[in-house]
């Protein structure tokens, strides 16, 4: 907070402290002070409302750098609050309860959203979200709040739409106030990549300087972007749609109305359809080809790489694609890491990270004056929800229980 324009509020002092803590693990007094540049005396004031909440605890003592009394350290009250994140798709629901400190209690999965309607999948969400609380033994004033991370937009109408594109009944469902009806806990409702980015962050306990962008690959691509510690989401919250940057002008037509978009060359649902028209191919994995083998007609893909040629060749051409794009978008960003993450990366994600690493290598104008790390999310088909709960975690906790006024819809 050092060198801000302006004065952060009693609120955001007390929030950014919190975030501080949480990033760093165990940190004096002191070193607070060092890193946010307030006085001593505030540091004292929000620290001590904090350690009033239950938010943080001190616990052990900092190695001695000089004579005199050994600073105190501070750390994050786990137990003290927790939220339920899920990640909603067409094939699945993944449930997971995380506490304030990122540390995974309990987690779940069901059935995905499919053909049905939405207010029957609304209830489900609501039914075993409280389930998994009252198992845990995690209710009450610790509940946070749910967070629910869709393949969808925020603020236009068709909220969920891509949860099922083959019917209409997703396109005038708002299905955070459908929420919001159903169960006292607060919701939040974002978009998945968005989510995955955020995941990677709180729990990876990056610095709140680092820029870096999370790929989230399903059945199609999104583009979670965390700048200097919060996510970006644009005007209109449709920033990170790199599922419609063009890769091949020349290309099939996309149902967005332009050709080449990346999702028509390297989408999970795209790669399968070539994979079809092989006949030799679908016989060789055994694919099957209706909606709901999609993922695991991908899966078979991409396990299939070490030892199948046209396997390896469409997946590699899948890659490819996506490194072009996202070349481009870190020329244009100037990001520092690339995370991949999500349920279509568990096979082949060493393919892609390699042909990532590759293109950046040689093709990102950064690379004479940083490197553009790459790497695989280390929190699984999980990191969507884990990122819709953390994101729940992580806005206005402290505001909220230390008597703090203000404060509406926050994600970051």
């Amino acid at each position: 907070m050092a060198g801000n324009v302006g004065r952060p509020s009693a609120a955001e002092t007390s929030d950014a402290i919190l975030g501080l803590i949480r990033s760093i693990g165990s940190v004096s007094r002191t070193e607070l002070a060092t890193s946010t540049g307030l006085t001593g005396a505030t540091i004292t004031r929000v620290v001590r409302q904090l350690l009033d909440a239950g938010l943080i605890v001190e616990g052990g003592q900092a190695a001695r750098s000089a004579p005199g009394k050994p600073r105190t350290l501070l750390r994050i009250n786990g137990r003290a609050r927790s939220a339920v994140g899920v990640s909603l798709d067409y094939l699945r629901t993944s449930y997971v309860l995380v506490d304030l400190d990122g540390t995974l209690i309990a987690r779940q999965v069901s059935k995905g959203a499919g053909s049905r309607r939405p207010a029957e999948v609304t209830a489900q969400l609501v039914e075993e979200a409280h389930r998994l609380v009252g198992q845990a033994g995690m209710g009450g004033n610790a509940l946070r709040g749910i967070g629910v991370a869709v393949a969808g937009h925020l603020n236009v109408r068709e909220l969920a739409y891509r949860l099922n594109p083959r019917t209409h009944y997703w396109r005038q469902y708002d299905l955070e106030s459908a929420l919001r009806s159903m169960t006292s806990a607060r919701v939040l409702v974002e978009n998945d990549s968005t989510c995955a980015a955020v995941g990677d962050f709180w729990l990876g306990r990056y610095p709140e300087s680092t820029n870096f962008a999370t790929v989230y690959m399903a059945t199609g691509f999104g583009l979670g972007l965390m700048i200097d510690g919060k996510p970006y989401r644009g005007s209109s919250a449709l920033a990170g749609e790199i599922s419609h940057m063009v890769v091949d002008p020349s290309g099939r037509e996309c149902a967005c109305g332009r050709r080449g978009c990346l999702h028509t060359i390297a989408a999970a649902e795209s790669l399968v359809e070539h994979a079809l028209a092989n006949p030799d191919l679908v016989s060789r994995l055994g694919l099957k080809g209706s909606p709901r083998s999609l993922r695991a007609d991908f899966n078979r893909l991409a396990n299939a790489v070490p030892t199948d040629p046209d396997a390896a060749a469409l997946i590699r051409t899948s890659a490819e694609a996506l490194a072009s794009v996202m070349v481009s978008v870190t020329n244009l960003l100037d990001l520092e890491r690339v995370t991949l993450a999500g349920p279509g990366f568990a096979a082949a994600g060493d393919v892609y990270a390699d042909v990532l690493r590759h293109e950046f290598e040689n093709r990102a104008l950064s690379r004479g004056r940083h490197p553009i790390h790459v790497e695989l999310s280390t929190h699984g088909d999980d990191v969507a929800a884990l990122g819709a709960a953390s994101l729940v975690l992580s806005s206005g906790v402290a505001r909220s229980s230390v008597g703090h006024r203000g404060g509406g819809r926050s994600g970051g």
